[in-house]
């Protein structure tokens, strides 16, 4: 199999928006060479899309199409990878795919749980993580803001989304990767700085290292890298003869008109030759029949 490197590098930030920030992104993308960029609270509008240059795009809008909290996954085209239908609950938004690498396929998403909502009857349940759960499978690695605040990975203080994750992650055998630093300043000098934005991981602990934040980007929220020892299968561009959309009336008509040229087959040669005109028929109709 050919493969580009042995090492995943993967970023999850919350962008507060993604909204004015494609140049900011793409630089810091570049910059830090990643290979995985798992944004959340985009707020794009479900009428929209958005990727980067070399980027495959993956997007769960917010459930109800108001242009709220949604995550993005941006992975490297350049690896062989199969799409998945996104998560779109009011209580939690994820994009998602399937990255082959060498030896198992990993999924991997873009996760935003929104702060618990009382008036709109938002509130996230254990149903919902255990749903996610069976949807995610044995092996995958899952990055974002999770909103929730817990003693166990260094809050002064737990919530109830907090104690909420740490019972999944006991029940269900789930690796939380965190920077040990906070994630998220806030604005009320009142309010503790806290570590809501991690890696959740099953089957991959043993691969995981160097997660760091840096003090880069314009949000609330610092990016969180983390780095996978795991070598992700490069994608084989197969040539194909058919780029566009076709007209098939044109190609029936084409066919329609030379297929009647064909001489009597009276011998095995004949059989060939009949072939090879065959061939060289529908591909003539299809390069005719399709925009270059």
């Amino acid at each position: 199999m050919n493969t580009s490197h042995r090492k995943l590098r993967v970023m999850a930030w919350n962008t507060c928006s993604i909204k004015g920030k494609y140049q900011e992104l793409l630089h810091y993308a570049n910059t830090h060479d990643l290979d995985v960029l798992m944004l959340t609270e985009v707020k794009l509008p479900s009428t929209k899309t958005w990727t980067l240059p070399n980027y495959t795009s993956y997007i769960a809008h917010d459930s109800e199409d108001l242009g709220r909290a949604g995550a993005i996954l941006l992975v490297k085209s350049s690896f062989n990878q199969s799409p998945l239908p996104p998560v779109r609950e009011t209580d939690v938004q994820m994009a998602r795919c399937i990255l082959q690498t060498e030896g198992e396929n990993i999924q991997i998403g873009s996760v935003y749980i929104p702060p618990e909502d009382r008036r709109r009857g938002r509130k996230l349940t254990m149903g919902t993580l255990v749903s996610i759960s069976h949807e995610l499978g044995s092996t995958f690695v899952i990055g974002g803001d999770f909103n929730d605040k817990n003693t166990s990975w260094n809050d002064n203080r737990a919530n109830s989304y907090g104690v909420l994750l740490d019972r999944w992650r006991h029940n269900f055998g789930l690796h939380f990767e965190t920077p040990g630093v906070p994630t998220r300043y806030d604005s009320r000098p009142n309010v503790s700085p806290s570590h809501i934005d991690f890696f959740v991981m099953k089957g991959l602990q043993a691969r995981v290292c160097n997660t760091r934040v840096y003090n880069d980007l314009s949000s609330d929220h610092l990016p969180v890298h983390t780095d996978l020892h795991v070598a992700p299968v490069a994608y084989i561009h197969r040539p194909t003869l058919i780029k566009h959309s076709m007209d098939w009336d044109k190609h029936r008509q084409y066919l329609s008109d030379n297929l009647q040229t064909l001489p009597v087959m009276k011998a095995t040669d004949d059989i060939d030759s009949a072939v090879s005109r065959i061939t060289s028929l529908i591909t003539t109709a299809a390069t005719i029949s399709a925009p270059q």
